[in-house]
C-alpha cells in the first residue's frame, strides 16, 4: 500500500490524506462519522485504497470517504471471474460506472450500496456473453437512472440465479427488426430456439397495461418462438409481488383484446391454440385470456 501511495500525483495523494485526517463537513449528512474512513484507517488495505483511486477518478466526494461503500467496490474490483472473460471490467469500468451511479438521481443511494455486490454473484455465471459490452455501456449512462436500475435488475437477478444461467450463450439487447422490438437478454445456445427474456423492475403504479401488452404481443408473435417456454418475464417482486403481476398481466390482455387479435390474425395457429381457440376465424375473448393465464402464467412470468 505505501508502495502505491508514493506513486500518487501530489494533488491525489493530498486529497486522500486530508479524507484520512481532515475529513469534510459537508460528507457527514452522507455517510456516518463511524464509517467514515478516517475512523477505519485499519481497515483501508491497498484494496480499498484501489477503491478510493477509483471514486476519485469518477468525482464521487463523499462515497470515496466511506469505508463500506470502498470495500463493496474493492471486492468487486479485484474478483477475478469479472477480470476475466467474458466479463472483462477493468478499472475503467468501475471510474465509468460509479460516475453514472452518481448522476441516477433518487436511484443513486439504493444502486451505491447494491451493485457492486450484484455484480460479483452475475460475476459466476458460467456461460458466454456475446456483447457484455452493451450491458456496460447501460450500467455506464449517465443522467439514466431508471435505466441503470432495470439493467441492475439484470445483473441482481442473473447472479442470484447462475443455476438458471450457466450454459447459456447470452447476447443484451438484441433488436428484432421485423417487429421493432429489442430483447433484454436472449439465450441462443438453441439458435432455432432462442431464449427471450425481459426484465420488469417496476412499480404497480407504473404498470401500463396498453405498454404491455404491446410489448408482450411482439414476443408472442416473433416467428422464432414457437414454444412458450421460450418467452421469460422477470418482475422484480421486491415492488410487485407473483399474485400483483399475475393480476395485472391478466387485466391488461382483457383490457387489450383488438390488440391480440390483430396479432392473432398474422400468427393465427399458434394463438388459436395457445388461447384455446376452438374455431381459427373465432376472436379471442377474457374467457380465452384467462385460459391463456392460467395454463401458462408459471411457464412465462417469474
Amino acid at each position: 500500500m505505501a508502495t502505491r501511495l508514493l506513486s500518487l500525483d501530489v494533488a491525489m495523494l493530498n486529497a486522500f490524506l486530508r479524507d484520512v485526517y481532515e475529513p469534510s463537513s459537508s460528507c457527514a449528512p452522507h455517510v456516518r462519522s463511524v464509517d467514515n474512513i478516517a475512523s477505519n484507517i485499519s481497515r483501508i488495505g491497498k484494496d480499498e485504497l484501489e477503491a478510493w483511486i477509483i471514486y476519485a477518478q469518477a468525482e464521487r466526494t463523499c462515497l470515496k470517504t466511506d469505508i463500506n461503500r470502498l470495500i463493496d467496490l474493492a471486492k468487486a474490483h479485484t474478483d477475478n471471474n469479472l477480470k476475466n472473460q467474458p466479463f472483462g471490467f477493468t478499472t475503467s469500468t468501475y471510474v465509468d460506472i460509479a460516475k453514472a451511479l452518481g448522476t441516477a438521481g433518487s436511484y443513486t443511494e439504493h444502486l451505491d450500496k447494491t451493485l457492486f455486490k450484484e455484480l460479483i454473484g452475475f460475476g459466476k455465471i458460467k456461460a458466454n456473453f456475446d456483447n457484455i459490452d452493451k450491458l456496460k455501456a447501460k450500467l455506464s449512462q449517465a443522467n439514466s437512472g431508471a435505466a441503470i436500475e432495470g439493467t441492475a435488475f439484470i445483473v441482481e437477478y442473473m447472479g442470484a440465479n447462475p443455476q438458471e444461467f450457466n450454459g447459456g450463450n447470452y447476447e443484451f439487447e438484441v433488436y428484432e427488426n421485423t417487429w421493432a422490438r429489442y430483447v433484454d437478454v436472449q439465450d441462443n445456445r438453441k439458435s432455432a430456439e432462442p431464449v427471450l427474456y425481459e426484465f420488469k423492475s417496476v412499480q404497480e403504479s407504473s404498470f401500463n397495461a396498453t405498454d404491455f401488452t404491446l410489448q408482450f404481443v411482439k414476443d408472442l408473435s416473433n416467428p422464432n418462438v414457437t414454444k412458450l417456454s421460450q418467452i421469460r418475464w422477470i418482475f422484480d417482486h421486491n415492488k410487485m409481488n407473483r399474485e400483483t403481476v399475475k393480476t395485472k398481466v391478466l387485466e391488461a390482455l382483457s383490457r387489450n383484446l383488438p390488440i391480440l387479435n390483430n396479432a392473432k390474425d398474422e400468427g393465427i395457429q399458434k394463438f388459436t391454440a395457445w388461447f384455446g381457440l376452438l374455431n381459427p376465424d373465432d376472436d379471442i375473448t377474457v374467457k380465452n385470456v384467462e385460459y391463456f393465464i392460467d395454463a401458462n402464467f408459471s411457464v412465462i412470468f417469474k
